[in-house]
């Protein structure tokens, strides 16, 4: 588990670690090399492991960040994309100011894809409906011109992962209350999945891929990847029950997660 924050004001620089056999925590070594912060994007690449972080902010109530780092084997970060002073944050057009985005590593192009989060705009947070792509081997990023049933900006928490088909990704997550003015402290109670073709970055939306939540404030954490079954999510509501279910590529299987 990546750092994060348990206040408003405050954020850590260590990782934790989960024994799902012991059911039990452990505090791991503190960051090397990369400063604390809360609303980061990890990008991993299977093949090889290889894994970049994005952004995120000092806290939960300061500015997204615009820089980019990478694991090295040893557990040290490097910087790939430097950050820039927080006066500047923002001002470079070229490179998203993104946090609580989610990411997917695209096999067919070669790049990292991120969606959803809150991104900085003309000096507001704002909800991200940009698809942004990033190429390791050149440091740039690029907005792309996605198509089809385009997402609608979601709540932090969503998730970008390869789907079962070879070349397409799935994006799932709760989209914001309109009632909520854009501040992302509402959803609509639905869980959403969208397809992306990597070939043609073209979108689509199955309405009867969308998951009802059982809450009007839609979630609080959501986590998710493919297994043989599906893509599996699981999620935690506002009024702390845990949840769990998995879409086939057909319709949503509620109960246990897939092997």
């Amino acid at each position: 588990v990546l750092p994060g924050s348990a206040h408003p004001l405050a954020s850590w620089a260590s990782t934790f670690t989960f024994d799902g056999a012991a059911g039990a925590w452990s505090l791991e070594q503190p960051w090397s090399g990369i400063p604390a912060r809360v609303g980061a994007t990890v990008a991993l690449r299977e093949k090889d492991g290889a894994t970049w972080l994005f952004g995120g902010s000092r806290t939960a109530q300061s500015q997204p960040l615009q820089d980019v780092w990478r694991l090295e084997e040893d557990g040290s970060w490097i910087s790939v994309v430097p950050p820039l002073s927080p006066v500047a944050t923002g001002a470079d057009k070229t490179v998203p100011a993104l946090a609580h985005a989610a990411a997917v590593w695209d096999p067919v192009s070669k790049r990292v894809l991120l969606a959803s989060g809150f991104s900085l705009e003309s000096g507001q947070l704002t909800p991200s409906n940009t698809l942004w792509s990033f190429v390791p081997e050149t440091g740039e990023f690029a907005k792309e011109d996605d198509q089809g049933d385009v997402p609608e900006a979601l709540m932090q928490g969503a998730i970008f992962a390869s789907a079962a088909e070879p070349g397409e990704a799935w994006l799932a997550g709760v989209a914001l209350d309109p009632q909520s003015g854009g501040a992302g402290k509402l959803g609509s109670g639905t869980l959403n999945l969208y397809s992306l073709d990597l070939s043609v970055l073209n979108w689509s939306q199955d309405e009867g891929a969308s998951l009802s939540v059982g809450t009007s404030h839609g979630l609080m954490a959501i986590i998710g990847g493919v297994s043989s079954a599906g893509l599996d999510v699981a999620y935690l509501t506002l009024d702390g029950a845990l949840a769990a279910g998995t879409f086939d590529g057909d319709s949503w299987v509620i109960g246990g997660l897939g092997a």
